[in-house]
């Protein structure tokens, strides 16, 4: 089933999976970010090649709700953001660079990141940045204060 297309990037869904096709072919970018994703996330991509038409990964699906479909109060845009700080910890020195609400999905005690399109090496100061930017577009007024990564122990790379 085709669900959406992104530029030059589509995506469908299929049982429990998804497959994420780019027309652009650069194989050799692809297999460097698939081992930079298998290295932060094992297990989340099952299979990634060329075929006549474009570049592709296959990836696992994530049962669970994105967390732009749970209320925020204020106990979990905390969660959120420890989580968020977690994610950059458990990362680096890569960064996933996409901390949208719809990118994380939450199913009972577990959370995990989906989208990870962007994940890279980055300056400490832009990810601080936009990790504030993105829990500001989500949060709104609710979040009332700046993040400081060097708060949360997160270690500059």
């Amino acid at each position: 089933m085709y669900n959406k297309i992104l530029g030059k990037r589509r995506v469908f869904k299929s049982g429990n999976t998804y497959r994420k096709e780019w027309i652009d072919k650069d194989i050799l970018n692809l297999s460097k970010w698939v081992d930079r994703v298998n290295h932060v996330f094992p297990g989340f991509i099952l299979d990634y090649g060329l075929d006549d038409n474009c570049m592709f990964i296959i990836m696992r699906n994530l049962e669970g709700t994105p967390a732009d479909k749970i209320i925020h109060d204020d106990l979990f845009i905390e969660k959120m953001i420890d989580f968020c700080i977690n994610n950059i910890k458990h990362t680096a020195p890569l960064a996933h660079m996409d901390w949208s609400m719809s990118n994380i999905i939450v199913n009972d005690n577990t959370i995990e990141m989906v989208d990870w399109d962007n994940l890279g090496m980055y300056p400490y100061s832009l990810v601080e940045y936009k990790l504030n930017h993105d829990l500001k577009l989500a949060f709104g007024n609710k979040l009332n204060h700046y993040i400081y990564l060097e708060k949360y122990n997160v270690r500059k790379f």
